[in-house]
């Protein structure tokens, strides 16, 4: 299963990628206890412990890529895999997300 959702934000893809890979800008935007980072191969967890994953590709401040799971995953399920692309546009940004398995 695959599905992409597209969003246009009044601000710039910086501020989006710096909330998103943030601990504290994730908390902030979700409310909701994260850790992250922006490099590739660290781990991150967010709505308190709920989601869980890996960084797989960054290229800041345009894209990055994660694995993702939540705690009711089995281990015999694979990973989800998470891609944000980041679109200047005039006025903001537009976020394309997709999420796939």
């Amino acid at each position: 299963m695959k599905f992409t959702i597209e969003h246009t934000l009044p601000v710039s893809p910086e501020k989006i990628f710096d909330a998103w890979l943030s601990s504290s800008g994730h908390t902030d935007m979700t409310g909701a206890e994260a850790t992250a980072s922006d490099r590739v191969g660290e781990t991150f967890v967010a709505w308190d412990g709920y989601i869980s994953g890996k960084n797989i590709a960054v290229d800041r401040p345009l894209r990055f890529v994660q694995s993702w799971r939540t705690v009711e995953f089995t281990d015999e399920e694979e990973d989800s895999l998470l891609s944000v692309e980041l679109t200047r546009t005039k006025g903001g940004t537009t976020i394309a997300i997709t999420h796939e398995n």
